[in-house]
């Protein structure tokens, strides 16, 4: 009895760290996947003479090293994890016939039986030695629904692009809870509930302690979504820039206005790059009417994402078999 549920113990432990040995597999794997796919994407606009293409590509193929040794360190991890399995189930198989390992539970606790589907097919099969054709019933089963385990922990690339999305909503939002119930529904329609909530509950911005707040529900939060936050001055003059630009609505002189300011406080050239790469999420939006833009409250908050490249994130939603 007791080596029945010592080798037991250690099956499932052995199985435990092969499905482990297997994440981490996966993981290198769809890291790999992503460097090609920057490679590929870079090699299509590749300019020889830009200094900032070349030094991105000996990046990139410094870094697609790294991970092509990781993947065969964990591959090799992986492959010890299965030898490591095999070895103890060997040792397990005299237990695994159910005739025999019924009598080594204990009688005290009731033995639940969880529904199947049944599909059943009459077969002839060859002849015996006396030429003699048989019969036989078939029987298929096929576990149901609640036996069977789709969950994948990684977060796939439309995940991460989905909760962006829903965290810019909350900061839209800002407490208010018929908007933020927006931003859920958008989420949820995209991913189911249930997934949703691991969504979110294993993406978060880095500054969700800092989250806005805005006491009417006509009050507009311009929310710029980033991966680099800037520092805190140019920071400043960014939102006020935003704010400035979304109150001129068209007037073109209070554009150039609010672009000179944000100009003098981080020169020409950067100025140019913050407004390219710094827009709000929502700056076309227009107050409910009869409200003017003039007539609510207006600011601009930053909520800022991990990079990219620094999680582990697969392309595809479905990568490993129920």
């Amino acid at each position: 009895m007791a080596e029945f549920f010592e080798l037991r113990q250690q099956l499932q432990q052995a199985r435990r760290q092969k499905d482990q040995a297997g994440d981490t597999v996966f993981a290198a794997r769809e890291r790999l996947k992503r460097i090609e796919a920057a490679q590929a994407a870079l090699e299509r606009v590749f300019d020889p003479e830009n200094s900032r293409h070349a030094a991105e590509r000996e990046r990139l193929q410094a870094e697609r090293a790294r991970a092509e040794g990781a993947l065969k360190q964990s591959q090799a991890a992986h492959a010890r994890a299965g030898l490591r399995e095999t070895d103890i189930f060997k040792n397990f198989a005299a237990f695994t016939d159910p005739r025999e390992a019924i009598a080594r539970l204990n009688d005290q606790i009731p033995i639940l039986l969880l529904p199947v589907r049944l599909e059943t097919r009459f077969q002839t099969v060859p002849s015996d030695a006396a030429g003699v054709a048989r019969r036989q019933l078939w029987v298929r089963i096929y576990p149901d629904d609640c036996s069977i385990d789709t969950f994948e922990p990684t977060l796939s690339e439309a995940e991460i692009t989905g909760a962006q999305q829903y965290w810019t909503a909350i900061w839209e939002a800002s407490g208010i809870e018929e908007q933020e119930r927006g931003g859920w529904r958008g989420l949820v329609a995209g991913h189911g509930s249930g997934r949703a909530a691991w969504i979110i509950s294993n993406y978060q911005p880095l500054n969700l302690g800092q989250k806005p707040a805005k006491p009417l529900p006509d009050d507009v939060i311009l929310t710029i979504p980033t991966e680099a936050p800037l520092g805190a001055i140019e920071a400043a003059a960014t939102a006020v820039f935003w704010r400035e630009a979304w109150l001129a609505d068209g007037d073109k002189s209070k554009e150039d206005a609010a672009a000179a300011a944000l100009a003098a406080a981080a020169g020409n050239q950067r100025a140019a790059e913050i407004i390219a790469q710094y827009p709000p999420a929502n700056f076309g939006k227009e107050p409910a009417p009869p409200r003017t833009k003039q007539q609510v409250n207006v600011s601009t908050a930053f909520v800022v994402f991990p990079k990219s490249e620094d999680l582990e994130t697969k392309q595809r939603s479905w990568s490993h078999a129920p």
